[in-house]
């Protein structure tokens, strides 16, 4: 998206070509960027009132971008409303599916989107991915059973089977 290198550059794939080396860098900042202006564009040209079926998963993003966005569709729909016929973030938690990093804080997310939307997944080795993907139990203890089922199984089965 032109916003980093996406963890590839000349020093390779990791931390320090992230610009989470041993300085700050802005490269650190906008790793989630790309994802907030793809959806937020999607959700300003009304793509889920156009298609009301679709349905997409948000994948090796995190989950940080969701808090700017939210305000952003707030904003817009209260400056403009006129231009949305449905909700627009009601839309957009009923049509897109988050898989938070790891180091994201699940309950926050699952907040943010709903119980139904928000989905695991280990892409290890790459960074956002745990080398132990049960490792992921004990960030998510504070979830009920079923929230945990939820998180860990279904909602990623019913994204793949579910005909809306």
């Amino acid at each position: 998206a032109g916003y980093s290198t996406n963890g590839y550059s000349r020093e390779g794939f990791g931390r320090a070509s992230l610009g989470m080396s041993h300085r700050p860098s802005v490269k650190g900042l906008s790793i989630e960027r790309a994802a907030h202006d793809f959806f937020l564009t999607l959700v300003f040209e009304k793509l889920f009132e156009r298609f009301d079926r679709l349905r997409l998963a948000s994948i090796e993003n995190g989950s940080g971008f969701l808090p700017d966005l939210f305000r952003y569709i707030e904003s817009a729909k209260t400056r403009n409303p006129w231009h949305f016929d449905e909700d627009p973030a009601e839309l957009f938690r009923q049509h897109v599916w988050v898989n938070p990093f790891w180091e994201d804080d699940v309950s926050v997310v699952i907040d943010q989107m709903g119980a139904d939307q928000v989905i695991f997944g280990s892409d290890w080795p790459h960074m956002e991915g745990l080398p132990h993907p049960r490792d992921i139990f004990s960030e998510i203890e504070s979830l009920d059973d079923q929230t945990k089922k939820r998180f860990l199984y279904d909602n990623a089965a019913e994204l793949n089977t579910r005909a809306s």
